[in-house]
């Protein structure tokens, strides 16, 4: 953390594994690569975060919150395609 500050993020789960839902599965999964974890409790789980590839061409990692049609009627207004 000293040479970029702090890191936040959407998920706490390494790609492909389900979401981390207790600090307790966050351990499982990234405890050894990670310095802190702020245990806030429980999340109230729902759908996972949609994941996006811009460069060189936009594609859709992982679906999830946001649809595939949604995501298009954005890039759309900035005439950008997904793959």
């Amino acid at each position: 953390m000293t040479h970029i500050g702090p890191l936040t993020g959407t998920s706490a789960n390494r790609s492909g594994q389900p979401p981390a839902e207790s600090v307790g599965d966050v351990m499982e999964q990234l405890g050894a690569v990670v310095e802190v974890i702020v245990d806030g409790g429980p999340t109230p789980g729902g759908q996972p975060s949609t994941v996006l590839q811009i460069l060189p061409k936009p594609r859709i990692i992982r679906q999830g919150a946001i649809s595939r049609d949604r995501l298009q009627q954005i890039l759309s207004a900035s005439s950008i395609q997904l793959s």
